[in-house]
């Protein structure tokens, strides 16, 4: 028998790609939505790409996200050309010389967004819908923060090199005690 609804991680969908492919969906909704974009680690691209081939085919795509948009515009394209092809460009280097600083020496970058004003309200015209907490849940108590000292001895953590996406070097810290 055919299920009415289908609830599947991010990790699974890679796992059950062939049988999740093989259906005929009327509706999908995409949650956390914001990881579908440029792909940084081979399986990232493995779980996008079977997402996105997954909605070409669907009617209705729902894509939701409770994230901020990044300050890369770049990772907003893939999202927005799943659900309306052609609106922000043909392909990602339209949108790219569109509306993202590229830097090109010592390595080429793509980076902060130019014609902000022009590309937020065409988001907001043709895909996005925002909603505040506050409008929607009027029953939750207001966000609050509290401010959490640690003790961290000297050598608690250490720092290794790792090679960040873009080729370049950057130290980070583990949490793996000496």
């Amino acid at each position: 028998a055919t299920p009415k609804i289908v609830i599947v991680s991010y990790k699974m969908v890679q796992r059950l790609r062939s049988d999740l492919l093989r259906r005929a969906w009327g509706l999908v909704i995409v949650d956390e939505s914001h990881t579908l974009r440029t792909p940084m680690s081979r399986s990232e691209a493995l779980q996008t790409s079977t997402i996105v081939k997954l909605l070409q085919g669907v009617a209705r795509v729902v894509l939701l996200s409770g994230t901020p948009s990044p300050t890369r515009p770049l990772d907003l394209f893939l999202q927005c050309h799943t659900l309306k092809p052609g609106l922000l460009g043909r392909d990602k280097y339209d949108f790219i010389r569109s509306y993202c600083h590229v830097q090109r020496q010592p390595y080429f970058s793509v980076g902060r967004c130019k014609r902000a004003h022009e590309l937020n309200l065409l988001l907001c015209e043709h895909v996005m819908i925002r909603r505040l907490k506050v409008d929607v849940m009027k029953e939750l108590p207001p966000k609050t923060r509290t401010l959490v000292h640690l003790l961290i001895r000297p050598g608690q953590f250490r720092q290794k090199r790792t090679t960040t996406p873009n080729g370049g070097d950057a130290a980070e810290e583990d949490g793996q005690g000496k």
